[in-house]
């Protein structure tokens, strides 16, 4: 998603949203299409109620991964639901918006395994309980390519073959935020081995100050890469010393 927030760096990041407000409005008159609702006026009643009535435009408007959540599942539907009614391009494009949806938020890799998953339920119990029969090769073919994507991504420009390059900090600032952390220190400290230990009287309280403040202890412990594997050991341990409370 870094990727295509900077090819609209120099417009200000609005060619990044007007692509997502349009993706939005594609992909909704599909699902209307699919329905035998492909009118332009319930088209833009549709649109415009759920601008006024959802939180669809903010979103929408963010240059931020999150809207490609819904439009992920859209997509997923009308592909397993409605290929049938749709043409070659458009199925190709709902693929491929889905394999960027993937790469951009790992969120929605769990999102469209989990749909799969049940899918195939909906599959094997359609005849018996007169269901909609779903099509599972092409959404097996849109998670494949975003996996594919993600990896692929990751590497070419972190120099990393995994999903999540970084990941664990952002857990760890997590649990920061809620006290756990603090928690797992106040037990453990001191120790020479973590050196965390050093700043657990002036841990930032939120996540954001944690990752992205110029004067927090993060910068000082050597950024990210240099923390990983200190936060990765906080992170097991928290969640072993309080697995209820997590």
């Amino acid at each position: 998603y870094g990727a295509f927030l900077a090819a609209g760096l120099p417009l200000d990041f609005w060619p990044n949203i007007l692509v997502q407000v349009l993706l939005c409005g594609w992909t909704i008159c599909l699902v209307l299409r699919a329905h035998g609702l492909c009118r332009p006026a319930i088209a833009v009643t549709v649109v415009a109620a759920l601008c006024v009535g959802t939180s669809l435009p903010w979103y929408a408007d963010q240059a931020m991964p999150d809207i490609f959540v819904p439009l992920s599942v859209l997509a997923l539907y009308l592909i397993a639901f409605a290929s049938g009614q749709l043409r070659q391009w458009e199925t190709a494009a709902l693929i491929g918006l889905i394999a960027f949806a993937i790469a951009a938020h790992m969120t929605i890799l769990a999102i469209m395994l989990l749909l799969y998953a049940f899918l195939v339920v909906v599959r094997v119990l359609a005849k018996l309980l007169a269901l909609p029969c779903p099509r599972l090769s092409l959404p097996a073919a849109a998670i494949g390519a975003g996996t594919a994507l993600a990896l692929a991504s990751n590497f070419i420009i972190g120099s990393e073959a995994r999903f999540t390059p970084g990941g664990e900090n952002f857990l760890f600032a997590r649990l920061l935020q809620d006290g756990f952390v603090q928690s797992y220190l106040d037990r453990h400290c001191p120790n020479p081995s973590l050196r965390l230990c050093a700043y657990r009287n002036r841990l930032p309280a939120t996540s954001n100050d944690w990752l992205w403040d110029g004067g927090s202890p993060l910068r000082e412990l050597g950024g990210w890469q240099v923390f990983g594997s200190e936060a990765k050991r906080i992170i097991a341990g928290s969640i072993a010393q309080q697995p209820g409370a997590q």
